[in-house]
């Protein structure tokens, strides 16, 4: 239970350090970050894994990390789609919602028979998602940075 509530706190210190990093940095380069971040932890999840050296501490300290990462990384997200449709931004809202759970849902069915309860192949995939998903960020260029010329052309 209290490796439980630690990982918990993680969800807290990303709305904290969210709150302070995204005023300096901006949501774009805030959310790459995290993402970043998302990476990194379930790659050394999965190395610690591999060497039989997680423990349940380690393994908490890891999940702190990840879960601290992906708030920071939704919470932006689900800003950054949002933000351009501010005249539909309850069907906005709505449809991200939707797809927020519709999307893990069918990447959990898809890689169960995979990863088959081990932590090892659970960390990879997650690494490997989240490597894509900032692969996708680091690409991502917001509109209001196209010059028109370019926009009309599109």
């Amino acid at each position: 239970a209290l490796v439980f509530a630690g990982m918990g706190f993680g969800i807290i210190f990303g709305q904290v350090i969210n709150n302070r990093v995204i005023t300096r940095l901006g949501v774009l380069t805030t959310t790459r970050l995290a993402t970043a971040g998302l990476a990194v932890s379930c790659a050394l999840m999965a190395v610690l894994a591999a060497l039989n050296w997680l423990t349940p501490v380690s393994f908490a300290v890891m999940m702190f990390a990840f879960n601290t990462f992906f708030l920071v990384s939704l919470a932006n997200a689900g800003s950054m789609v949002i933000d351009p449709h501010h005249d539909i931004a309850g069907l906005t809202s709505s449809l991200l919602g939707f797809v927020t759970q519709l999307v893990p849902s069918v990447l959990t069915l898809a890689t169960m028979s995979l990863v088959q309860g081990s932590l090892l192949r659970w960390s990879l995939v997650v690494a490997v998602l989240a490597a894509a998903v900032l692969i996708a960020l680091l690409l991502y260029r917001p509109r209001a940075l196209v010059p028109d010329a370019v926009r009309t052309a599109l």
